[in-house]
């Protein structure tokens, strides 16, 4: 082989080999960026009530994964979102069946980052686990697990 075809070859390895990188830098980039404008929750926890509580804004309740028969539950947490949206929640068992879903159940969130909550709603009178699943805009975010006890 000529001298020539050989430096060809290895130049065209080489142009490759940068065009690759390139590619992976940007798609690498690309997917970061886009990750970090996505919608998401970026924490959520179940908050506790005694029966009977008096509803006020912004209130706090216990945090817990442990409920008690006859308890009310609320969700807290902050969210990232792109647009108005609205969250909503749905109660299942383990077993995916729904156990408890309302259409009252939601809170607009506004596009931005900021905090949300939704209080009260009492907790299933069967003893087991169980899940919330929260949604924004109807799209599965976040699933928090509990319990009930007697």
């Amino acid at each position: 082989m000529k001298k020539t075809t050989i430096f060809l070859i290895i130049l065209i390895i080489i142009l490759l080999a940068l065009l690759i990188l390139i590619l992976y830098t940007y798609y690498s980039d690309y997917k970061r960026a886009k990750e970090s404008v996505s919608d998401k929750i970026l924490t959520a926890h179940l908050e506790g009530f005694k029966p009977g509580v008096t509803i006020e804004r912004n209130m706090k309740g216990e945090e817990k994964t442990v409920f008690k028969k006859g308890e009310w539950l609320g969700i807290a947490g902050t969210i990232q979102a792109n647009q108005d949206s609205e969250l909503t929640f749905k109660i299942f068992d383990l077993n995916e069946n729904l156990i408890a879903s309302n259409n009252q159940w939601k809170t607009d969130i506004k596009k931005g980052q900021g905090e949300f909550g939704m209080c009260c709603v009492e907790i299933p009178s069967e003893i087991g686990q169980y899940k919330v699943n929260l949604y924004l805009d109807n799209n599965l975010m976040e699933t928090l697990n509990f319990s009930v006890t007697e």
